[in-house]
């Protein structure tokens, strides 16, 4: 769903499933569980997350496609 209009993104949100990637860094915001943010896998902060972490806001996390698809963020 990343290639359509960020209008139309928002519209469909709460009736389209969001697909993960299992080894892009998703940030989320923890209390809502909606995702914040996203990198992808090859980009440099996905890279640095994988070292030694990236830094988020408070009441934020983040976490690999594979445990958002367990967690279940939308």
């Amino acid at each position: 769903m990343d290639s359509i209009h960020p209008v139309m993104r928002d519209a469909l949100n709460g009736f389209a499933p969001r697909s993960f990637n299992d080894d892009d860094i998703y940030i989320y915001d923890i209390q809502s569980r909606q995702i914040v943010e996203s990198f992808g896998s090859a980009s440099p902060t996905a890279r640095a997350a994988r070292y030694s972490g990236i830094p988020v806001k408070a009441g934020q996390s983040w976490c690999r496609g594979m445990q958002a698809k367990y967690m279940e963020l939308s």
